[in-house]
């Protein structure tokens, strides 16, 4: 993939893509499957393999979150279709509807980002382990950002204008299924469980990232990074 390099050792079947700001120094020909203090970038999560979620305790977690998730959506979906369908708002009107509600998730981003890095590039699977009970809540507490942040975009004051109306529905099914990926980390009995779901958390969210700067050109609005 773009922006990665590989980094393999003498242990069979260990060889995994790496970002090249995690490399060791002098780490040629090093693996990193033979040290427990891999970064982990921020941004990007890479899987670590070996421990798994296989706890009675998280299966029922993970069911838990799973349920409440789908309540969630079906509450979203009712309140959808009710919502006003016979006038569509301006662009300006729209423009201003979506920044709302994107810039409150980029806020709750900021304090997830602060909470979980402290200001640095990368964290390492010691301290996460360390610091489990503490970055399982900001996740469950980005969860909810995350949530909040779909509810709003289903449940615009009018109609979303026809040229971005498919665009935002799929934001908002991207922002719920990281919101569910952030619950299950925020129910995670373990370090790697915990990076697994992270991990999948940013792959929707980049993806999101793509479909909303389209929105944002579509609506005249400014990139990402301006304004919010």
């Amino acid at each position: 993939m773009v922006g990665r390099s590989w980094s393999c050792g003498s242990t069979k079947g260990c060889c995994r893509p790496l970002e090249p700001a995690c490399l060791y120094p002098n780490s040629r020909g090093r693996s990193w499957c033979s040290r427990d203090v891999r970064p982990i970038p921020r941004g990007r999560w890479d899987a670590y393999k070996g421990e798994q979620m296989n706890t009675p305790t998280s299966r029922v977690a993970s069911l838990a979150i799973a349920l409440a998730l789908f309540a969630t959506m079906m509450g979203f979906s009712a309140t959808s279709a009710s919502a006003r369908v016979d006038e569509e708002m301006s662009q300006r009107q729209a423009g201003r509807v979506y920044l709302a509600a994107i810039c409150s998730s980029n806020d709750a981003a900021g304090v997830y980002s602060r909470r979980v890095f402290r200001g640095r590039n990368t964290i390492y699977l010691p301290e996460i382990r360390r610091r489990l009970p503490e970055l399982r809540r900001a996740s469950a507490a980005y969860s909810r950002a995350l949530a909040n942040t779909a509810r709003d975009l289903f449940n615009p004051p009018a109609a979303w204008p026809a040229t971005v109306s498919n665009s935002v529905r799929s934001i908002s099914n991207k922002f719920l299924a990281e919101s569910n990926a952030q619950a299950r980390a925020s129910a995670a009995s373990t370090g790697i469980g915990w990076i697994d779901h992270t991990d999948r958390a940013d792959e929707i969210g980049a993806t999101t990232n793509r479909l909303s700067r389209r929105v944002r050109a579509l609506l005249d609005l400014p990139p990402p990074g301006r304004g919010c």
